[in-house]
């Protein structure tokens, strides 16, 4: 009988609860068949007798029999705190069909997703699947999942990320080629070392779906897979899924595009408060009824108004002039009481232009820019003139997700709710509690925070916030992207009050039926370029299509518009320094960004020495390498520690408390060999590493909190063991961490192999790809199958390798069991690695910058030495190259945000 290995921990619960966590997430993100979770009843299945799918009267018209069933779902009910999410859902989705799910934001659709992708499990009730049970009991179903807001990694390569995809499935390793094969055959880059954020959304999002759809899944689900895609997109979509329900797929498509789900779908089930509420054949409903199922009652439709909007310049609201997004120049003007849509193939600069008519982007786009007959060069004098923006991101632009329903609108209402510096609550909450009426906001309360509110609802709060500040101009990035139908038609009728107000009012939309219904003109885009202008009888959805299908088709498609092309000339613009970069064993595959900031370690680490050198002549002698190299060892065997924990986008304080413990234990035996010694400290520190990433992941706590606790704690027990230095190290440990070759300390030439190596493994191996994701974007990486419990642990248990390692050169070079020796290492774990180029927020970062680093940190401190400066020289110096190195980081990552909006486009079918 096996030991459970949960019992060991039994004393610490938040322990058990980790690995608990561990133990859930190391199943493969698809579904496992279990007979015992299932439950089925074997005499009605013999019998041949199914479950009959719901229809509009309640009869029997279509099945689902088990024979075709791809997946079941039998009184699935999950419950999150106090919140019903699913109750007693009863479904089943055939092979070979195409099944849609829709509801309103918030009535379970992406609770039952997660629970089909295996991110959750039911709290009640069976997920089945008779068509393996049937089969093969032993085999897993697979699922392939794309998610409403994406899963690819902004900060890795197309490449990598389709590695990533296909180790959600058995043998999916084995696909990879195949699947770039058919990226490429679609038109989608995936060469060279750029990442993904340089596509567009509705590029990354095609090549998502081509790539979860090439693994040849059991189950294909799309969650709101085509609310970025234009009508060109949305059609490569619908082949890929008949492709898939030919080879026998069960496809499971969840959307508010009601049309296509009429269009795409051969069955429809519609979700409401967490419950099916109706469920039956797409010919046996229309979209008035599916609004109707969805909302529960009758909802009104939405007509456009009819307005004059023609006027005289004295109504223009705002002017650009000039306006260069590519190579052609154009002018832009929206007038008061107007309401303008800027549609095209998506990411042909929809955004870039709206932005730009924000004063986002003045400085390089146009010439001239007039809001409300004010001349503005920046978003705040924009801002100041009257126009507001409401990006599409809503986690991180539009709102304040941590913030409450109430702080988010005090926030724009706060000139009319406050007296002089204080804010009058009663004021606040009555305008707050207007305005959420006005807006339509369904809640719960007023201080709960937005990120809790759903997308409709988000969407909705985004820009009633804009409205309450009384803008001249409104300007809103995909007004309706993700959100539901009722929630759709609230905000057209929003958009238009302000537009009868006089604002005026410009969206970006790639849905030509939505900008025909809303808007009163529209602007058709092709290559960042307006190429057509349509208003009055012409305004219609037929034209708008044929507008930007003509101006693609007269482009020819040529090679400046092909992305394979654009990025091949892009990396041989590279120069020297990428050719370089391309044939290095250390650096292939190391980001531009991180290679250059070696070569200034390099640089800056010459100039050192050439200082020093002109300090003393004897700077760079034997001798003094020899004492470089030595102080340099323990540093950069803690940088080390440090930097893997920074790569999964955490900190350990702590890393000097253990050093400090692993000397003070290492001088109790004198008597080991420096081999004995030197494994001792290893099995301490990943001891030490194991307690702190327990505790972290466990308990969800902030790490830097728990890891300067945690250095307490082994400060304390070397304090206890050793209350002042005392004890010895074994002469062979001493010996052999002074030992050296070349006047080069050995333990310095062996951290530069392991740095070579591991840096090549980082961005080569899949165990470093996973590190690298999970650093990067952590949700993201667990939906693409990664385990990123495991792999946080993991790196703080090679931390904690890593600190031992640094503890046994310390204690090597100190002679003595000193508690004390490790503080001083407290600062430095954390500047070395971020000098080197490590980011704090994960994911980007070298450990041969670590080993740079720990070399020029230890020459300054020779420099100090040889000039005769104060001690604290040093200090500082280790303090101002930290802010340096922090200041580029920061500066890098706002560069990235803002390379979000140079779009790159992908020919895919039916351009040209």
């Amino acid at each position: 009988m096996g030991v459970d290995p949960g019992d060991y921990f039994a004393p610490v619960p938040t322990v058990i609860a980790v690995w608990q966590t561990i133990s859930v997430a190391g199943m493969e993100r698809s579904m496992v068949v279990d007979e015992a979770m299932g439950a089925l009843d074997t005499a009605s299945r013999a019998s041949g007798a199914a479950e009959p799918a719901m229809t509009p009267d309640g009869t029997t018209d279509r099945r689902v029999d088990d024979h075709r069933c791809a997946l079941e779902l039998r009184g699935v009910t999950k419950v999150f705190g106090s919140t019903v999410a699913l109750r007693n859902v009863s479904l089943k989705f055939g092979v070979g069909t195409v099944h849609g799910l829709v509801g309103e934001n918030g009535s379970g659709k992406s609770t039952l997703v997660k629970l089909v992708t295996g991110l959750h499990g039911p709290d009640a009730g069976a997920i089945t699947s008779p068509m393996r049970a049937d089969r093969v009991p032993s085999r897993r179903v697979s699922v392939g999942s794309v998610f409403q807001d994406g899963t690819l990694i902004d900060e890795l390569t197309l490449e990598e990320n389709i590695r990533l995809i296909a180790t959600r499935t058995e043998g999916g390793a084995h696909k990879i080629s195949g699947i770039l094969k058919a990226l490429r055959s679609y038109g989608i880059p995936v060469a060279g070392r750029r990442p993904v954020a340089d596509l567009s959304n509705s590029v990354r999002r095609v090549a998502e779906i081509i790539a979860v759809a090439s693994l040849e899944t059991d189950i294909l689900l799309f969650d709101e897979a085509t609310s970025v895609l234009d009508e060109r997109q949305v059609a490569v979509f619908d082949e890929i899924v008949r492709l898939a329900t030919r080879r026998g797929a069960c496809v499971i498509i969840v959307s508010h595009r009601l049309r296509e789900v009429l269009a795409t779908c051969d069955d429809i089930s519609v979700l409401r408060d967490g419950q099916v509420v109706w469920a039956g054949a797409s010919d046996q409903v229309d979209e008035p009824k599916l609004v109707e199922a969805m909302a529960g009652h009758e909802v009104a439709a939405f007509t456009k108004a009819s307005r004059d909007a023609a006027g005289d310049d004295s109504a223009t609201a705002l002017t650009a002039r000039g306006l260069s997004l590519g190579d052609a120049a154009f002018d832009v003007t929206v007038r008061r009481g107007e309401i303008v849509g800027i549609g095209g193939p998506a990411g042909h600069g929809q955004g870039e232009l709206l932005r730009t008519l924000g004063g986002e982007r003045c400085h390089s786009g146009a010439s001239m820019l007039s809001i409300s007959d004010r001349v503005v060069g920046s978003v705040p004098e924009a801002s100041r003139a009257g126009a507001v923006i409401v990006s599409s991101d809503r986690r991180r632009e539009s709102l304040f997700q941590g913030l409450s329903i109430r702080e988010n609108y005090g926030l724009s209402l706060v000139g009319r709710i406050a007296r002089r510096w204080w804010i009058v609550r009663a004021v606040e909450e009555a305008r707050v509690r207007a305005h959420t009426r006005e807006h339509g906001l369904a809640f719960g309360s007023i201080e709960q925070p937005a990120e809790s509110l759903s997308g409709g609802n988000q969407q909705k709060l985004a820009i009633g916030r804009a409205l309450v500040r009384s803008p001249a101009v409104l300007l809103v990035e995909a007004p309706t992207e993700g959100v539901d139908v009722r929630s759709r038609l609230d905000i057209y009728r929003r958009l238009e009050e302000a537009a009868d107000s006089g604002v005026a009012v410009a969206f970006t939309s790639t849905d030509a039926s939505e900008l025909a219904s809303l808007a009163d003109r529209v602007l058709v885009m092709v290559d960042r370029r307006v190429v057509a202008e349509l208003s009055g009888d012409e305004l219609n959805e037929t034209n708008i299509v044929r507008a930007f299908a003509s101006a693609m088709k007269e482009s020819g498609g040529g090679a400046e518009r092909d992305p394979a092309r654009r990025v091949s000339d892009a990396a041989k613009a590279g120069g020297l320094a990428d050719w370089v970069r391309a044939r290095l064993l250390w650096s292939r595959g190391v980001h531009r960004s991180e290679f250059a900031t070696v070569a200034f370690l390099a640089a800056f680490l010459v100039l050192v020495w050439i200082y020093g050198t002109a300090q003393h002549s004897s700077f760079l002698s034997s001798h003094n390498v020899d004492g470089v190299s030595l102080v340099a060892a323990p540093i950069i065997f803690g940088a080390f520690a440090e930097f893997v924990v920074i790569m999964v986008g955490e900190i350990d304080i702590s890393i000097a408390g253990m050093m400090g413990l692993v000397l003070v234990v290492l001088s109790f035996v004198p008597g080991q060999s420096w081999p004995v010694l030197l494994v001792l400290a290893l099995l301490m520190g990943v001891a030490m590493g194991v307690i702190n990433g327990l505790i972290v992941i466990g308990s969800g706590a902030n790490a830097v909190i728990i890891t300067i606790a945690m250095l307490s704690v082994y400060e304390g027990i070397g304090l206890y063991l050793r209350p002042s230095p005392a004890g010895s190290i074994a002469t062979g440990a001493v010996s052999i961490g002074e030992a050296a070759v070349a006047n080069i300390v050995v333990w310095t030439l062996v951290a530069v192999a392991i740095a070579i190596v591991a840096d090549v493994a980082i961005r080569r191996s899949k165990w470093g790809l996973k590190l690298r994701a999970v650093g990067f974007d952590r949700d993201r990486a667990q939906r693409l199958g990664v385990v990123s419990v495991r792999v946080r642990l993991g790196a703080f248990a090679l931390s904690g390798a890593f600190a031992g390692w640094a503890g046994f050169l310390l204690a090597a070079q100190t002679g003595t069991g000193d508690a004390t020796v490790g503080s001083s290492y407290l600062l430095i774990a954390i500047a070395v690695p971020v000098i080197g180029g490590a980011s704090l927020l994960g994911g980007r970062g070298t450990m041969i910058g670590c080993v740079m680093a720990g070399v020029i940190l230890a020459s300054i401190e020779s420099v100090v030495s040889f000039a005769n400066l104060p001690n604290g020289y040093y200090l500082v110096a280790v303090g101002v190259l930290t802010l340096l190195a922090l200041a580029i980081s920061l500066t890098r990552r706002r560069s990235g945000r803002r390379r979000e909006y140079g779009e790159v486009q992908a020919r895919t079918p039916g351009e040209a």
